[in-house]
């Protein structure tokens, strides 16, 4: 459910249009709602030892939203949110400290 949110949020940052934005921008906070409801079932215990620690990707996940649609907004997103990510240093910093947050809980 987590990745279906993120990528229909995504799919609409691609076809940037007011309308789309509400679906983008609702998928995508719904893809964080999913992760904060999967954060709190008992079987991420059995993967992690520090849950807590989890929440913290929440928060940077929705940042990381939010600047792909404000790059969106300003006309400076020319390709796919996917393709964009890899060459946008605060995206870069972005997928690192989700890396280190993961390596953190364990």
């Amino acid at each position: 459910m987590f990745a279906m949110f993120c990528f229909v949020g995504l799919a609409a940052v691609k076809r940037y249009a007011s309308a789309i934005q509400i679906l983008g921008v609702s998928a995508m906070v719904m893809s964080v709602l999913v992760l904060l409801l999967y954060l709190r079932s008992p079987e991420i215990s059995l993967l992690y030892r520090h849950t807590n620690i989890l929440w913290l990707i929440c928060p940077v996940m929705l940042y990381w939203f939010g600047r792909i649609w404000i790059v969106a907004g300003r006309g400076e997103m020319h390709s796919d949110p996917i393709l964009f990510a890899p060459g946008d240093r605060p995206s870069l910093v972005v997928a690192g400290v989700i890396v280190a947050i993961g390596f953190l809980s364990r």
